[in-house]
Order: C-alpha cells, then structure tokens, then sequence
C-alpha cells in the first residue's frame, strides 16, 4: 500500500494495539510517525492542517481516538473525505506539492 501511495486503517477493538504495531512498524521501514488524538480535532480546520502537515512531511499520520464516522458532523466527514482524497492524488501522481482549493 505505501509503494501504490494508497492509505491505510487500522482497525479492531479497543487496547487491542492498533496503534502500537502501526508506529512499529514505521520505526522498522524508516518513516517518521506522527500520533494525534482526534478529541482536539473537533473542527474542520484542525483536521485539515494535521492532514496536510503530515502529507507534505512525508510522515504517517495516526489519528487516534477517532469516533465512529457515522457519528462526525457531516461537514467534518466531507471535509476529512476531501482533504484525503487530494492528498493521495498528489501522492499517486508524484507531485511534490498538494492541489488545495484551486491551488498549489
């Protein structure tokens, strides 16, 4: 999946070490993970710059803590769905910048 630029989610139950084998293995293919605990990631803009930072910084983001989707407000889950979407189409195009709201 990293090779093809495509993310990826952990999932399963609660303390079950989710979080725990992703950032191992990051450490064990050399690539910087970065945690971020979704309880103060509340509003669209938040969510939009922790995205972005990690995609232009080449780090594997972990977004922990996230609530089910179906319970995110609707413009949050849009506006998560739209910033992943750009990014991993600049990913999958080899393009060292991320196309957002009509410029790079």
């Amino acid at each position: 999946a990293a090779h093809l630029s495509m993310g990826g989610a952990a999932s399963g139950p609660a303390a079950s070490g989710k979080t725990e084998t992703v950032r191992a293995l990051a450490r064990e293919v050399g690539v910087w993970a970065v945690l971020f605990c979704s309880r103060r990631l509340r509003c669209t803009s938040s969510i939009t710059q922790v995205i972005t930072a990690v995609g232009h910084s080449g780090a594997w983001g972990i977004i922990d803590d996230l609530p089910p989707l179906a319970a995110l407000p609707p413009d949050l889950l849009a506006e998560l769905a739209a910033t992943c979407s750009a990014l991993f189409s600049a990913l999958r195009a080899r393009r060292p910048w991320l196309e957002w709201m009509g410029g790079p």
